[in-house]
């Protein structure tokens, strides 16, 4: 019954986030559209001045829509990717996944995460045989770690590397967050055993 919570708990997380965005997203395209219709309505600019504005802001708002459809997608893979996971008899299915792309997906899904303020290094990373939605929720779950419990006190500085070994490839992600309180790092990293 705990691996089935665990399991559950991990899930709703994974899940969560996707859809968490799209509502993000969504709120901020509202916002846009609310500024357009207040400057069509105000007197103090031109009408050439007012097509500038809305070009400018329809701009934004289909960049906040692409945002929602990718958001969208990834949510339908991870739900596919449940829905894999149930059927015991189909076997896990892996590929060849290019593990510098599934970063780039990964760091697209967290919404916490602000590059220009923040110092992120990764490596050249290689094409690996895997389940290409578990390792970019992998990579998204962690980045997302990161910029959610950085140090209040400095600006996050994020690697990500990797090592070849005799039996595959080594990923390491290095940031320097608050941590985790050793008393809790049991029953985090229990639920991947």
């Amino acid at each position: 019954i705990d691996t089935l919570k665990n399991c559950n708990y991990v899930l709703s997380h994974d899940l969560r986030g996707p859809f968490n965005n799209i509502g993000n997203l969504s709120g901020m395209s509202g916002l846009e559209v609310k500024k357009i219709k207040e400057e069509l309505a105000s007197e103090s600019y031109s009408p050439g001045k007012k097509l500038q504005y809305i070009k400018k802001h329809i701009g934004a708002i289909e960049n906040l829509l692409n945002r929602i459809e990718e958001n969208a997608h990834d949510g339908e893979e991870l739900i596919e990717a449940v829905l894999d996971f149930t059927r015991v008899d189909k076997a896990e299915e892996k590929t060849w996944v290019n593990a510098q792309q599934a970063v780039s997906t990964a760091m697209g899904w967290v919404e916490e995460l602000d590059e220009s303020s923040n110092t992120i290094w990764i490596e050249p990373l290689p094409i690996v045989l895997a389940n290409k939605v578990q390792l970019q929720q992998i990579f998204k779950n962690l980045i997302s770690n990161a910029a959610k419990y950085k140090h209040p006190e400095r600006p996050l500085s994020l690697s990500i590397s990797c090592l070849e070994s005799r039996n595959g490839w080594t990923f390491h992600i290095k940031d320097n967050g608050i941590g985790i309180p050793k008393e809790n790092q049991s029953k985090i990293w229990g639920i991947f055993q």
